[in-house]
């Protein structure tokens, strides 16, 4: 016999924490069953108890549409861009760190300075340099939200300009970085520290020294590529999905006894089964990396049956030693084995001529002409 099934009127409520427009954390919906005296109990317990069917009947989402709307247009008015130029009184921003981005660079823009009243994690209050000068800034978290308000702005100088003008401690490393870090967008960008000490003169009439403006430079590509550290500690990651992407590849990650990074070998499978219709002459060469934590890229590459460069394998080492060109000519040689009239060529690298001698003893080893 089917179970018979009773209609219940239920309210669902639910919660959770917005990470932005469209990411929401630890989200919860919980059920609660309304009875005909509009007493509440937990949906839960009548589960628990009662056999019964429940069919639930949701509200129309149509019923919301004019509210998910106003919430939309007053979502699109919350200023997100740190570098924001017009500043209003009543303005909303996405954050205490949006705010105060964007007031160190409207004083760096308008040339003058602030001395910060109070700060907290409900309230920015800020202060021209000159204590008798009337200019103001107030603003206040909406309702315990991460959301500020500018809730008073007077934008009126009264002070001498000697007093706003005599330096200008706002110019910080990480604003400046924030200014100019669009010129880094190009991973073949070379924006040199000196020509942002010029367009930081040129725009908003700061002289900085080289040593600040260095470290902008390398916390502006930090803002843009992201932190190196955090990258090497996702390595790991990265070539597991290589490998996923690209089926019977060889891929091996070395580290050491306190499980830092030493050296990492890659040859994809493509390049594995290429070999065989490639020349036997192997062209092994080191260049070093420009990166806070430097190291070396090892590579080897040969010529395919038109003339064009074939790439075999790459690692990523500490440096060219003796230690590193081992490790990687014995992966190489794991991989791609010793094939007849073989040949290495190599820059004349001590370690090259002594890992290649030990590793393959039967094949010749040749000088590039350009370092003979």
């Amino acid at each position: 016999m089917a179970s018979s099934s009773i209609l219940v009127p239920i309210m669902l409520q639910y919660g959770g924490e917005w990470l932005s427009d469209i990411q929401v954390e630890k989200f919860i919906i919980n059920g609660v069953l309304l009875n005909s005296d509009c007493r509440e109990s937990p949906i839960g317990n009548l589960i628990e108890t009662s056999p019964t069917a429940i069919q639930v009947h949701p509200i129309p989402i149509s019923d919301y549409t004019i509210e998910d709307e106003e919430m939309k247009e007053q979502t699109e008015l919350i200023i997100k861009d740190p570098l924001h130029r017009d500043v209003e009184q009543r303005q909303l921003y996405w954050d205490k760190i949006t705010i105060s981005s964007v007031m160190k660079h409207y004083t760096i823009r308008e040339r003058f300075q602030f001395k910060v009243k109070r700060s907290s994690s409900s309230r920015y209050y800020l202060k021209c340099i000159n204590q008798r000068c009337n200019w103001t800034f107030r603003s206040s978290s909406q309702q315990n939200s991460e959301v500020f308000m500018m809730t008073k702005f007077v934008d009126d100088h009264t002070c001498p300009i000697a007093d706003r003008m005599l330096s200008q401690r706002h110019a910080t490393s990480l604003t400046i970085a924030k200014i100019v870090k669009h010129n880094f967008l190009n991973l073949k960008s070379t924006y040199t520290p000196a020509e942002i000490m010029e367009e930081m003169r040129n725009l908003y009439g700061i002289r900085i020294n080289y040593k600040k403006t260095y470290r902008a430079k390398e916390k502006a590509l930090e803002l843009v590529r992201g932190s190196l550290r955090k990258s090497y500690a996702k390595l790991p990651a990265y070539l597991y999905m290589v490998n996923r992407i690209n089926p019977e590849s060889f891929i091996r990650l070395h580290k050491m006894e306190n499980n830092h990074f030493l050296y990492a070998f890659v040859a994809l499978s493509t390049s594995i089964r290429g070999w065989r219709y490639c020349m036997p002459t192997i062209v092994v060469d080191g260049t070093f990396q420009k990166s806070g934590y430097k190291g070396t890229m090892l590579y080897a590459s040969v010529l395919d049956v038109v003339g064009l460069i074939f790439p075999l394998a790459y690692a990523v080492v500490d440096s060219e030693n003796d230690a590193s060109w081992e490790r990687f000519f014995r992966m190489f040689n794991i991989v791609f084995g010793e094939r007849e009239v073989m040949c290495i060529v190599s820059d004349r690298h001590d370690s090259i001529l002594k890992v290649d001698a030990l590793v393959y003893p039967n094949v010749a080893q040749c000088i590039c002409i350009y370092h003979l």
